[in-house]
C-alpha cells in the first residue's frame, strides 16, 4: 500500500494557511495569544497581577494552589516573553503535530508544575525564596520532548542573532541543559545573581524527557485517528501533496512527471515504517528507523516545494 493510499494520509487538511479565526487556532496559538494578552494586562496593574499569580512557598502555604499554573502566564519583561514564546512556537507545533493535543498539554503544563515545585522546594533549601514567574519550565519541557521524539532532526539557529549554526535536536537539548546547569552552579557559588529559575528549567526538562521515554500511554499505539491524520500530513508536508495520486494514470496526465524521472515520493522502507507506526505507535521505532524517517521526510519536503503546490 502506498503512503497516499492510507486513510490518515488522504484526509482533508484543515491547517496551515486555511486556518481562519480563533475557532480554528491550535492550542499552541491559544497559548501564545493568552501569554501576550496577560503581559499586556500586566501593564495596567503588574504588582497586583504578579502578587496574585506568581508562585512561591508563601503562596502555596496560603492555599493558592492555582499559582502552580498561573505563574506560567506571567513574564517579567518583553524579552522574557519573546524568548519563551519563540521556543514554544518552534517546539510546540512539532510536539503537537507528533502527539496531539492531550499529550502536548500534559507535557507543557506538567513540565511547568514539576519545574515550579522543584524551584520552590529546592530553592527554599538553598535559601532562594523569590516569586517565580514565566513559561520557561513548560517551554523547556516541550523542547526536550521534541528532542526525545526527533533526536536526529537538524535545526538552524542564529548564534547571538548573527552567526548561523546547524545542529541536531539532541545536541540542542544537551546545550540547553548544560547552560542551565552552569548558570545554576554559578549562582549557587555566588559568581552571579541573575534571578533566573534554572531549577524550574531543569525540572521541566526532566519531566519532558521522562514523559516521552517512559510515560506515553498505550493510547498512542492505537491505529491513527482523524486527529493523527492531520499531524502526519503536517509532518511529511502532506498538506502540499494531499491531492496527488501516485498511479500510472495520474503520472501520464501530469506534465511534471513527464519532465522529470518518475520516482515515488517515499521509498518502500519508509512505507513499511509508516505501517509499523500505524500498528504500534511512534515509540516502537528503532533509532535506525527514525533516521530513515527523518531523512525521507526532508526529501519529501524538498520535492513538494518543487511541484509549486501550496
Amino acid at each position: 500500500m502506498g503512503v497516499f493510499e492510507r486513510d490518515y494520509m488522504r484526509a482533508n487538511y484543515q491547517g496551515g494557511s486555511r486556518a481562519r479565526g480563533p475557532q480554528s487556532w491550535s492550542v499552541v496559538t491559544w497559548l501564545l495569544v493568552i501569554n501576550v494578552a496577560v503581559y499586556v494586562l500586566q501593564g495596567f496593574g503588574e504588582e497586583a497581577i504578579v502578587n496574585f499569580g506568581s508562585l512561591s512557598w508563601q503562596q502555596l502555604q496560603a492555599g493558592k494552589i492555582w499559582t502552580l499554573l498561573s505563574y506560567m502566564f506571567l513574564h517579567g519583561s518583553l524579552i522574557h516573553l519573546a524568548g519563551n514564546m519563540f521556543v514554544l512556537f518552534f517546539a510546540g507545533r512539532n510536539v503537537l503535530a507528533m502527539l496531539g493535543r492531550r499529550h502536548f498539554l500534559t507535557i507543557y503544563f506538567g513540565g511547568g508544575v514539576v519545574g515550579g515545585l522543584l524551584q520552590v522546594f529546592l530553592g527554599l533549601l538553598i535559601g532562594w525564596n523569590s516569586p517565580l514567574i514565566g513559561a520557561s519550565a513548560g517551554v523547556v519541557a516541550t523542547l526536550i520532548a521534541m528532542a526525545a521524539l526527533m533526536p536526529e532532526q537538524k535545526v538552524y539557529l542564529l548564534l547571538f542573532f548573527v552567526i548561523p549554526i546547524r545542529m541536531k535536536m539532541k545536541t540542542l537539548a544537551v546545550v540547553f541543559v548544560v547552560i542551565d546547569l552552569a548558570m545554576l552552579f554559578g549562582e549557587m557559588l555566588g559568581a552571579w545573581s541573575l534571578g533566573i529559575g534554572n531549577l524550574a528549567h531543569l525540572g521541566g526538562a526532566l519531566f519532558g524527557w521522562i514523559y516521552i521515554k517512559r510515560g506515553l500511554s498505550a493510547s498512542i499505539r492505537r491505529a491513527p485517528s482523524p486527529d493523527q491524520t492531520d499531524r502526519w500530513l503536517n509532518r511529511f508536508g502532506g498538506n502540499q501533496v494531499v491531492d496527488a495520486e501516485m498511479t500510472e494514470a495520474s503520472e501520464k496526465k501530469s506534465s511534471w512527471f513527464k519532465s522529470t524521472k518518475t520516482q515515488p515520493y517515499i521509498s518502500a522502507s519508509v512505507d513499511e515504517i509508516l505501517e509499523k507506526i500505524s500498528a504500534q505507535g511512534m515509540q516502537s521505532l528503532t533509532d535506525e528507523e527514525r533516521q530513515i524517517l527523518e531523512k525521507n521526510s526532508e526529501e519529501l519536503a524538498r520535492m513538494t516545494k518543487r511541484t509549486g503546490r501550496n
